[in-house]
């Protein structure tokens, strides 16, 4: 979840839509706030987001069978504005997809436009509009 204004906050919706898809997934979802993201927990944020899919082997699971796998865990992520962080752009690179959070009556189009040209409009999934 992205928004696209510095000051609107994702967590809420982030929260809702982790607790709605757990109850609806037969795959575990988690959620996880990555406000006020900095250069020290940028490495491992964008390496949770990329881990999420892999695939547990055999010879890595030494007591495991060969047709087990780890069940593959999707991360919903409550990302501030590029334009309040411009560190939240890697994070949001990493993920599978973005859902865009906009304000009705407030966001300016100029800054979805610059939102998804940053983020490139095959990535984004769907645009929640807030009131």
């Amino acid at each position: 979840m992205l928004s696209a204004e510095p000051d609107v906050s994702t967590d809420a919706i982030s929260r809702a839509l982790t607790d709605l898809g757990s109850r609806l997934s037969g795959r575990p979802i988690e959620f996880m706030a990555a406000l006020d993201v900095d250069a020290d927990h940028l490495p491992y944020l964008i390496a949770r987001l990329g881990a999420a899919g892999d695939e547990w082997t055999p010879s890595a699971q030494p007591f495991a069978s060969a047709s087990w796998r780890r069940p593959i865990t999707k991360t919903i992520v409550a990302l501030e504005s590029p334009v309040a962080n411009p560190l939240a752009l890697p994070v949001a690179l990493a993920a599978d997809g973005i859902v865009l959070c906009v304000q009705r009556g407030r966001t300016q189009l100029e800054s979805i436009r610059d939102i998804v040209a940053a983020i490139g409009a095959e990535r984004i999934v769907c645009c929640v509009v807030l009131d």
